[in-house]
């Protein structure tokens, strides 16, 4: 609490709170196939998109896939060129994003996709925009740090 006297006899006074504290206690485990996108401007920043995600994605639980997934789909700026992966688990999501490192086909996925999210991915790789919360049943999130886009690296030359 902060205290301020005027020299006129007015008074101001401050509380501050913190803000509250995010649930320390993870969900539990729901096994539901979860859908990753990636975007980029390029086939090739894809590739390596995918490769920092991969690898980012290797120290982390399969705890945190429901997070990971929203952040990346509703956080993120998406670009032209698209991928999406399925997966229930860190393991799944780390094959399909290899695949695209590689420039392989994606696996196909473990389990089925619910026929709202297929339409979704569907609607996503052919570039429209997708309500991603929507599908999540309105469960609240954290918001992660992801990997970042790394953007392509070209020289311009001006001449006269």
């Amino acid at each position: 609490m902060l205290f301020r006297s005027g020299v006129s006899g007015s008074n101001a006074h401050v509380i501050v709170e913190e803000a509250p504290a995010h649930s320390s206690e993870p969900p539990p485990l729901d096994r539901v196939p979860r859908v990753l996108t990636l975007s980029a401007k390029s086939a090739a920043a894809l590739s390596e998109l995918a490769g920092a995600y991969d690898e980012w994605l290797a120290d982390r639980s399969d705890d945190e896939i429901a997070d990971i997934c929203r952040t990346a789909n509703s956080g993120r700026t998406h670009f032209k060129i698209r991928a999406a992966i399925t997966g229930s688990t860190i393991a799944e999501l780390r094959a399909g994003l290899g695949a695209i490192r590689d420039g392989r086909d994606l696996p196909p996925p473990a389990s089925p996709l619910p026929a709202d999210t297929a339409a979704a991915v569907d609607t996503y790789l052919r570039g429209g925009d997708v309500d991603w919360a929507s599908l999540d049943g309105g469960a609240r999130r954290n918001r992660v740090a992801l990997p970042t886009y790394r953007f392509q690296r070209k020289r311009y030359w001006l001449t006269n």
